[in-house]
């Protein structure tokens, strides 16, 4: 069953991806979801739904800003 989009929620203000200033500030990557692809600021995505995927959008330093579903 896909985890709610709420529970994402404590990504938010993480880096997706390693941050070697600061290894508090970012995601393991063991608590991402199986399914997901990140969403960058001007970045053409695909509209297709996945229930179970989850959409990281970064800001352009790599900071999540949000998560959704699909």
């Amino acid at each position: 069953m896909p985890l709610d989009t709420s529970e994402m929620d404590k990504f938010v203000g993480k880096k997706l991806f390693p941050n070697k200033d600061d290894q508090r500030n970012t995601v393991n990557v063991n608590e991402l979801p199986g399914f997901y692809r990140v969403v960058r600021p001007g970045m053409m995505v695909t509209r297709d739904f996945h229930e179970n995927r989850y959409n990281f959008h970064t800001d352009d330093s790599g900071t999540i800003t949000r998560v959704s579903r699909g």
